[in-house]
């Protein structure tokens, strides 16, 4: 119950006050706290900038266990409570897991991988007063820091404040992270936001939707940390206890990954490993190419794919991606039409005949793709594992079906439904490409082959 958590915090800051020498007791709220933060705790830090007015800030810090996500969220809270007369909401879906996981942090202190006690953030004789009615944390410049789970919905609809710092923000309903984005609306020298902090679930997640796949510069953003990025704070053994569980756990908890719910298709695929920038890519670089394409056809919902891959010491780099709804023909040619100079040939789709012909006509080489979902799938995840294929970053579309093709965990059957054009393009280019048999065909006529595994 409330009641009982807020005795238990009246009590943490009362054995915090006195651990204070009476010579060094302040009213002023400058009492300095010198922290070393992390490159990913400045950067979140950081984010929070003056001249950002145009909209509300949200913020997510997300990432594996032991990454100083708290401490992040804490020292936010700190740098608005720092100016006179701030509110600052301290948030978890329950208050009786903010006072076992932050709180601490906050008014009480915590314990080293050296085994020294570290101070808390905030100096006790900063700490005026605490409201056990209304769960307020008065502060001796003026602001305070109101605690609340957010189960008390009831409560928060009451309050205005400048800013709230939610822990475990993948605990909330979407509806009720948006009530407390609707509770930062007074004015402050510093942006109104909402900044938050979690350990990642799979890519179901609203969380993972709204923060990655409706950011906006600048304004809504995720910062993506592993347990590496605080490794000075952590003992040794912790992290190689990280790094010995099995491979989901080990990128889940020690890499901060979002991972599927579902039983993943493309389960070698890492978007930290196998990602990286290809933009200024040069055709020298390369020893050959291949064009693939996947053709919804013009329905309403139907999409279409192609893709670019080049091939480098057996090794498969994707270099462009074109994805659109209700496609032509026309479309597909021009967008391939671009990379004339670097292959003839183009891997199609073997049930669209239509699209074959008018690729034909336009003097392509066409290649059948493979029919084996199956098969290309092992294929490709070989390769992935062998860390035999990357994708570049502005492959965006791609590398995002990639990571959410999942299969039924009752039929183990892949879902195919949606979001496979980019992929079927990718695999189909891949196991045409691995064949070199097939290459070396295709590179001195122009018939149409049908390639099998």
């Amino acid at each position: 119950m409330d009641n009982d958590d807020f005795n238990d915090i009246e009590q943490m800051i009362k054995d915090s006050k006195k651990k204070i020498p009476k010579s060094k007791k302040s009213k002023k709220i400058n009492n300095n706290r010198i922290i070393t933060v992390t490159k990913h705790q400045d950067k979140f830090l950081s984010f929070v900038e003056p001249t950002k007015r145009e909209q509300l800030l949200e913020l997510l810090f997300a990432g594996s266990v032991g990454a100083g996500k708290s401490t992040a969220l804490v020292l936010m809270v700190m740098k608005y409570a720092q100016v006179p007369n701030t509110v600052c909401l301290l948030l978890h879906l329950h208050l009786s897991s903010l006072k076992k996981s932050t709180l601490p942090l906050l008014i009480q202190g915590q314990i080293n991988s050296k085994g020294e006690l570290v101070p808390p953030l905030l100096a006790p004789e900063c700490i005026q007063s605490f409201n056990k009615s209304d769960g307020i944390l008065y502060l001796t410049n003026g602001s305070k820091i109101i605690l609340s789970g957010v189960g008390d919905s009831e409560k928060l609809k009451s309050i205005n404040a400048h800013m709230a710092a939610i822990d475990e923000v993948t605990n909330l309903e979407q509806s009720d992270y948006f009530s407390i984005l609707q509770r930062c609306r007074l004015y402050h020298p510093l942006p109104n936001g909402v900044f938050s902090a979690c350990n990642p679930t799979n890519r179901q997640s609203w969380v993972y939707k709204y923060f990655v796949e409706k950011s906006i510069p600048n304004y809504r953003e995720m910062i993506s940390v592993t347990s590496y990025s605080n490794k000075e704070n952590l003992p040794k053994a912790y992290l190689k206890s990280l790094e010995n569980l099995p491979e989901l756990e080990r990128r889940k908890m020690l890499l901060g990954e979002w991972l599927n719910s579902g039983s993943q298709v493309f389960y070698p695929f890492s978007r930290d490993k196998h990602t990286k920038y290809l933009d200024g890519w040069n055709k020298s670089e390369y020893e050959d190419f291949i064009l693939s394409l996947d053709f919804g056809g013009g329905g309403e919902n139907a999409y279409s794919g192609a893709v670019l891959v080049g091939r480098k010491d057996s090794i498969y780099y994707v270099l462009d991606e074109f994805g659109k709804k209700k496609t032509t023909h026309r479309e597909i040619l021009e967008f391939i039409e671009q990379y004339r100079n670097l292959t003839n040939i183009v891997v199609n789709d073997s049930a669209n005949a239509a699209l074959a012909s008018d690729l034909e006509n336009a003097e392509w080489t066409v290649v059948k793709s493979i029919k084996d979902i199956e098969g290309s799938i092992a294929k490709v995840n070989s390769l992935l594992a062998d860390d035999k294929v990357f994708f570049s970053a502005k492959c965006s579309r791609l590398i995002n079906q990639l990571e959410g093709a999942v299969r039924n965990q009752d039929t183990n059957k892949i879902n195919k439904l949606t979001d496979w054009d980019l992929i079927d393009a990718w695999r189909y280019a891949i196991c045409a490409f691995d064949n070199n048999e097939l290459m070396e065909k295709n590179s001195s006529n122009s018939n149409v082959f049908v390639f099998t595994m």
